[in-house]
């Protein structure tokens, strides 16, 4: 392989493993905000489950 054709090979490799690490990047940055959100959803249940609980204890 000559020198020309090598580089083109590593700097096409590069930037397909830079697009695969964007797109994992993107992917775990969307996963994060689903799970926050549930987070913050199960949270809202249990808050209001317990509010509920003590209205009705007491």
């Amino acid at each position: 392989m000559s020198a020309g054709k090598q580089s083109n090979f590593f700097s096409t490799n590069r930037g397909a493993e830079q697009q695969r690490h964007n797109r994992s990047d993107g992917e775990l940055k969307q996963q994060h905000e689903v799970l926050l959100s549930t987070l913050l959803l199960e949270q809202q249940l249990h808050s209001t489950s317990t509010d509920e609980h003590k209205r009705r204890v007491n």
